[in-house]
């Protein structure tokens, strides 16, 4: 399959998820900006956000999310 054709039948909106890594966001000390930010962008563009959380830098509070 060519670039063309790959690009022609592939999706043109998607679903998708941010998971935010941040002691201090977590914490409840500072707001997840970055966060937001990409969220709006992606919804902007059609894109459909199906899960949003923010954790503390610990591997396995991370791997839960």
């Amino acid at each position: 399959m060519s670039h063309e054709e790959h690009r022609a039948k592939a999706p043109k909106k998607f679903k998708f998820a941010v998971i935010t890594v941040s002691d201090t966001a977590s914490a409840g000390k500072k707001e997840d900006l970055s966060g937001y930010y990409i969220i709006e962008e992606l919804k902007k563009a059609g894109n459909e956000n199906t899960y949003y959380k923010i954790v503390p830098d610990e591997k396995l509070a991370i791997l839960r999310a």
